[in-house]
């Protein structure tokens, strides 16, 4: 189950444009990902009937999730090639 399984794709656009004048003007360490993530969730939760608490654990969900997603992005990118060629020499 996944409290944002009903929001287009222009509603975090405009959602994630919002929050990154919020992460700019803070300083937070966000990337347009993180952003469109949380953009979404918010969105998402805004339109749930879940209780607070649900929403609290689908949040923490999507969380762990979006992370191994990232996680896995930074593993295959190119400084992984170039670890494993420098490893190999």
């Amino acid at each position: 189950m996944s409290i944002d399984a009903n929001v287009s794709w222009g509603e975090v656009d405009r959602g994630e444009a919002a929050l990154a004048v919020w992460a700019r003007r803070w300083s937070l360490p966000l990337n347009p990902e993180d952003c469109e993530a949380i953009a979404a969730s918010i969105i998402g939760a805004s339109r749930s009937n879940a209780s607070r608490d649900l929403i609290y654990v689908l949040t923490e969900a999507a969380i762990a999730s979006h992370e191994r997603a990232i996680e896995g992005l930074y593993r295959c990118g190119p400084s992984s090639q170039r670890d494993s060629d420098t490893a190999s020499d």
